[in-house]
């Protein structure tokens, strides 16, 4: 959580994870789409979706296969974060306690994905290499 003049946030997620790790999320979400589309579902439903932030613009080394735009789009973060803004007259109140939890709840969904993903094995015929640089 960061609570300061003008910029005020909750995140949840994985920031800048190493990048072995990084490329065991990337393999699994081209791996198992399904799995991914139902995060964001999950994070749409309660107004929430993962940052765009510090993305490549293109895929990752490896990933030059994925068709899916909306797949290809979830390989290039660097990091798999939802974040939850409020206003400083909100960090004010007791109300944005049960705020933080009821958004917290949601975004959980995607530690269970990277959870879900990483215990996933890779399906045949998907090969990524590990990403340099990201």
């Amino acid at each position: 959580m960061q609570i300061a003049p003008g910029d005020c946030f909750a995140a949840c997620g994985f920031y800048h994870p190493e990048p072995m790790t990084l490329n065991a999320i990337r393999s699994r979400i081209a791996a198992h789409p399904d799995m991914f589309n139902a995060v964001t579902e999950t994070l749409a439903a309660a107004g929430l979706k993962l940052s765009k932030d510090d993305a490549l613009k293109r895929n990752p080394r490896g990933y030059g296969h994925v068709a899916d735009p909306k797949i290809a789009s979830a390989l290039r973060p660097k990091s798999f974060v939802t974040i939850m803004p409020f206003s400083e007259r909100d960090a004010e109140h007791a109300s944005l306690v049960a705020k933080l939890v009821d958004d917290t709840q949601s975004a959980k969904a995607i530690l269970d994905l990277v959870d879900q993903l990483i215990r996933c094995p890779v399906s045949i015929g998907v090969h990524a290499e590990p990403a340099i640089g990201a």
